[in-house]
């Protein structure tokens, strides 16, 4: 009997000096010994290690003496038993005293909250406070400061015995436990007793002294970058986004996006909640930075990859915004009201609530200047982006709303870190309208020579949207879905003049005048994932989409091909469309090794879409002619005469319908003992039937296709690099294959090509990071190399033919070998000087394409393969200067492109781009005045057009004043105060090349009222 066991240990310790009777049910060897030990007054048992925690009482020790009955009950564990007066010892013995690899694991907590805790420092000491040398990795895992537990990881190579783990943090008293490292431990962690650490209540009194506190402002806390916010001194009145701009090694683009060290940010998450579906700009934007205790950056598993027991699932990069503790919870908020020249103006309002559970966000937004930044929709069908919504430099106008709830249980999945219960709904309300003006110069490449164009173009937008977002988990083996369903509108109104010439000066012109309107609806994505449904290791998932489209157009053109007369059309098109998808996919996990995971994914894909587009031209009826001037989105009321119009030749219809069966084999190969990488090995195999209905004029056609294809990865890592390789094998889209011919616009016609062939293509990538340690370049110094390469082995090209006799293009896909690209960039960032006031940011980059592609000309037996070299050569440098009420920075940026064919008729390019900024910021302590500068020199040369060839300078300055005693703010803006912005772009390829300017957004002059507010719960 294992709880009799122990009682029998006892009695032959006691010698019957004292009679005890203790039960034990499966308790572990060094509780019961504790407990005899408490309850015998005869004899104390003593014991120096926790190593037998697992032990079971389970040996027969009857008649046995006190050593023999230890060494029976630690089942020949290698102890030493010392027996003196009414002590027992017992305690691990290992002669050979070999220095073995152990990994301890234990937590951390606040002794009174019971809850994990933000920032504690670990170190490992031996019995007589040696320290000894570890790797300490430290998770804090949970929604909030609030609910969190604090795990951790000390790796040390270290001789068997007794040690003590050390955790200090500001504000607390050291907190201590003991661990036992057993002579025979034969792999995996040891587990350390829970540390419980108090507040420290020491009170020191000092006389009159003046305290110079200097922050670490990055530093290196396990495997989490840790920036200290309160070591960064801003203006009253920034925000997060002023505070990231500022972080060593950070970069803040003006989508919003954010890179640490060259890598981008997937989440941003506010004390480890999400908001607004991640949309960073948002909390850029809207959350005071005085509010920010320190930002943690660090990779995460995926939470829908956790939940459907995905193991190889790539990690996100987050970066989390803890808060203060005294803003955890409560309310915070701000409003800004702005007037300006150019009749600009600004409206907005944003606001959260933070309880210890519920997370409740909500803005509002009224602009013209451009300001997209409270937006609640990041793109249809939960992509970054799904759609984009024009250029974000021409004039726009915005009104945009959203809410956003978000509930995290306190009940926390220790397993897998993820609270048990969560439930995240959005709603979110858009509309913009935007003023589009372009002007294109184009050149394309031919045998003989080239060809050019001239377009200009005006475009008015218009969208609405407004989407609802739910995602919810209800318990571990319960469910993790989301569904999003919204409505999408959006309406052109626009019109073109397009001109094109070559070297015979051959010309065709072309005015386009079009409108139209788009309405997009439905459910667009529904997942549900039942994890480990029927045992651990196994998942199941389902997903669904449904969507419907609804497009009318309406299109007036006239064309002059060279010496032809002129061609009017006036179209009519409408299109009414959906899709359905429907995939179910079921995983299984194997461990046959402590090193070794299997995996098999077997998946299903059924994808259904349809579209019917008849065409109708109005021009053919009589009194709708050129001279007629009838108005463009008319159309006749009688049904009989608009059949009369309808185009056959170029009205379609087609159902397509694809059936995908795959079959995914992982294998994962732990680093360990000789190797000092992880494996990543995936051979996915698909085997896919397509088939289209498809009818256009004299085509009635029903299309069938099979393919198999094995598209493997292998990919390498490690801490501080990763490799990975792969293979990927597609088919080119159906329609593009159908034997059609779209000659509607007479100088671009469009056709198809039944023999075009899959697409292949490899790619490899690798990044390497590397943060120098020791005293001085812990934390403020990082390197990071990335490098990255594409070859096509075959790849789909827009090849086309171009007619001399009336500069009409005609493209038809083409298969084409011999595409590559590669890229490399290096970065560094370095503190320069131990207080971090001065940082140096570096980064050099190139980037190499090798371009193919097709274009013939009239008349020849064959196209001709062209071929274009171009190269970007890039260094950007700067240099930071931080100090409590003073910032300055000055970067350099110079690009340098080079283009150059393998035909005579290819010319070559070299065009250098220099970018030089100057940033300044000053605040004056006593009244609080903020005064900002942000000035940029932009120079272009090399470029075939005036427009791209000049010098820009850009300077913005802007003047925040406090009103005392209150919460509001006067800010004074000047955006763009010499009137020189320009929004330009160019581009290269086998084909040609291509310059283009849009229109920008006037500077103006505005004068702002913010206020900014905190409310905190009563307690």
């Amino acid at each position: 009997m294992r709880h009799a066991a122990l009682l029998y240990l006892l009695l032959l310790c006691c010698n019957l000096r004292a009679q005890v009777t203790c039960t034990f049910h499966d308790t572990p060897l060094l509780d019961a010994l504790r407990t005899i030990d408490e309850t015998s007054a005869d004899y104390q048992v003593d014991i120096l290690t926790n190593g037998l925690d697992t032990l079971r009482t389970s040996a027969q020790i009857k008649n046995l003496d006190v050593p023999a009955a230890v060494k029976r009950a630690c089942n020949g564990l290698p102890v030493k038993v010392k027996v003196k007066d009414n002590i027992v010892c017992v305690q691990f013995y290992n002669p050979k005293k070999e220095n073995k690899s152990v990994v301890l694991q234990g937590n951390v907590q606040d002794g009174f909250l019971e809850r994990g805790l933000f920032g504690i420092s670990l170190a490992l000491l031996r019995d007589d406070s040696t320290i000894v040398e570890s790797k300490p990795t430290i998770y804090e895992i949970g929604s909030d400061s609030m609910h969190i537990t604090t795990m951790y990881y000390l790796g040390a190579a270290v001789d068997p015995g007794r040690y003590l783990v050390r955790a200090q943090k500001d504000g607390y008293d050291d907190g201590w436990a003991e661990v036992e490292v057993p002579a025979n431990h034969k792999g995996g962690n040891i587990k350390v007793p829970m540390i419980n650490m108090r507040r420290s209540m020491k009170a020191i009194k000092l006389g009159e002294v003046e305290i110079v506190a200097t922050r670490i402002k990055v530093r290196m806390r396990g495997d989490t970058l840790v920036y200290d916010a309160r070591a960064f001194q801003l203006p009253q009145g920034s925000m997060l986004g002023n505070l990231i701009d500022q972080l060593p090694g950070a970069r803040l683009t003006e989508q919003g996006e954010i890179f640490i060290n060259g890598r981008k940010i997937d989440e941003l998450t506010l004390n480890s909640r999400s908001l607004f579906r991640g949309n960073k700009k948002v909390l850029l934007e809207n959350l005071p930075y005085f509010t920010v205790k320190e930002l943690k950056v660090f990779e995460r598993e995926n939470l829908e990859a956790v939940a459907r027991g995905i193991k190889d699932a790539p990690k996100d990069y987050v970066m989390d915004v803890a808060l203060k503790d005294e803003y955890s919870t409560g309310l915070i908020g701000n409003a800004d009201l702005g007037v300006g020249t150019h009749e600009r103006y600004v409206g907005r309002a944003f606001g959260i609530l933070l309880t210890k559970t519920l997370t409740l966000g909500a803005f509002v937004n009224m602009n013209n200047t451009n300001d997209r930044n409270r937006s609640g929709s990041s793109g249809w069908g939960g992509g970054a982006g799904g759609f984009t919504m024009g250029s974000y430099t021409s004039p726009q106008q915005r009104v945009g709303a959203g809410l956003t709830i978000d509930y995290k249980s306190t009940a926390i999945d220790k397993e897998v870190g993820w609270a048990k219960y969560l439930l995240y709904s959005e709603i979110s309300f858009d509309r913009l309208h935007i003023d589009n003006e372009s002007q294109t110069w184009q050149e394309r490449f031919l045998p003989q020579g080239s060809a050019f164009s001239r377009m200009q173009q005006w475009d008015k937008e218009g969208h609405t949207v407004l989407q609802a977002v739910n995602q919810f988990r209800l318990g571990r083996i319960a469910a993790n879905g989301y569904l999003i369903a919204g409505f999408r509108e959006q309406r052109n109104d626009g019109r073109s003049d397009f001109q094109q010439w070559d070297d015979d000066g051959v010309a065709a012109m072309q005015q386009v005048q079009s409108l139209g309107r788009m309405r997009h609806y439905g459910i667009f994505l529904c997942r549900m994932s039942l994890p480990w449904l029927w045992n651990k290791g196994i998942d199941l998932d389902l997903d669904l989409h449904w969507t419907r489209a609804e497009r009318d157009y309406y299109r007036r053109q006239n064309s002059t091909l060279g010496t032809a007369t002129s061609d009017y059309r006036h179209e009519y098109d409408t299109e009414r469309a959906a899709s359905y998808h429907i995939e179910p996919t079921i995983g299984r996990t194997l461990r046959p090794h402590e090193r070794l995971e299997l995996g098999v994914t077997g998946r299903y894909r059924l994808t259904d879409d349809w579209a019917d587009n008849p065409l109708f031209v109005l021009s053919n009826l009589a009194g709708w002619g050129l001279k007629d001037s009838v108005a463009i989105d008319l159309t006749p009321s009688d049904h009989d005469l608009m059949a009369t119009v309808l185009d056959p030749t170029n009205s379609s219809y087609y159902d397509r319908r694809q059936h995908d069966g795959e079959v995914a084999l992982r294998l994962k190969l732990l680093r360990g003992k000789g190797l000092p990488f992880e494996v990543r090995f995936a051979l996915p195999l698909l085997l896919t039937q397509e088939r289209m209905d498809y009818r256009r004029a004299a085509i009635d056609t029903l299309a069938r296709r099979t393919g198999f294809f094995v598209n493997p990865s292998l990919s390498l890592r490690h801490d501080r690099w990763r490799l990975n390789l792969s293979m990927r094998t597609s088919m080119p889209a159906m329609l593009s294959m159908m034997p059609m011919r779209d000659a509607r616009n007479p100088l671009s016609v469009r056709e198809g090509n039944p023999d075009l062939k899959n697409d292949q293509r490899l790619e490899a990538s690798f990044s390497w990071n590397h943060r120098p340690k020791g005293a001085v370049t812990e934390g403020r110094a990082t390197i990071n190399l990335s490098a990255s390469a594409t070859y096509h082995l075959r790849s789909t090209a827009q090849g086309f033919t171009y007619d001399a006799a009336t500069t009409a293009y005609t493209y038809r896909p083409e298969n084409v070998r011999g595409n590559w690209s590669a890229s490399t960039t290096f970065g560094l960032s370095l503190a320069l000087g131990s207080k971090q006031r001065w940082w140096l940011d570096s980064e050099t980059s190139q980037h190499t394409w090798h371009s193919v592609d097709y274009a013939s000309v009239s008349g020849m037996t064959e196209a001709q393969l062209n071929k274009i070299e171009t190269v970007n050569l890039g260094e950007m440098l700067k240099l930071r200067y931080t100090a409590n009420q003073t910032k300055l920075s000055l970067a350099a940026d110079v690009r340098w492109r080079r283009s150059w064919g393998h035909h005579p008729s290819s010319p070559n390019i070299s065009a250098l781009d220099t970018r030089l900024t100057f940033t300044a910021q000053q605040t004056l302590q006593r009244s609080g005045t903020s005064f900002a500068l942000d000035a940029a020199l932009f120079d272009r040369r090399g470029y075939s057009t005036d427009a791209m060839n000049r010098t820009e300078w850009l300077v913005n300055a802007t003047v925040t004043q406090p009103i005392p005693k209150t919460n509001f703010q006067l800010r004074l803006e000047a955006h763009d105060l010499f009137n020189q912005t320009s929004n330009t772009e160019y581009e290269v390829n086998a084909q040609g090349r291509t310059e283009t300017w849009h229109r920008v957004a006037p500077n103006y002059v505005m004068l702002h009222l913010l206020w900014q507010f905190s409310r905190k719960p009563r307690k």
